[in-house]
């Protein structure tokens, strides 16, 4: 019952909401960014207590590709 209920839901939401491509795009680029990488790597540095030199060039890297994703995906146009 439940899954058939989060089905219909999801549809009618793409259904009547404008910008569900924009919303699904965010969420792929940035909450996907920040629990697969930026989540555990957070949690390795605050374990060890420090933060090695490839944790911070990782950060740094994977943050700007997180926003750059981002970005992106709301500055798509639908033709």
């Amino acid at each position: 019952m439940e899954r058939a209920l989060v089905s219909i839901l999801v549809t009618l939401v793409a259904i009547y909401v404008p910008g569900f491509s924009s919303l699904m795009a965010f969420l792929g680029a940035f909450s996907a960014f920040l629990l697969c990488i930026l989540g555990p790597i957070g949690a390795k540095v605050a374990i060890e207590g420090r933060c090695g030199a490839i944790d911070a060039i990782l950060l740094g890297v994977v943050f700007v590709m997180m926003v750059w994703g981002t970005v992106a995906s709301f500055m798509v146009q639908e033709i």
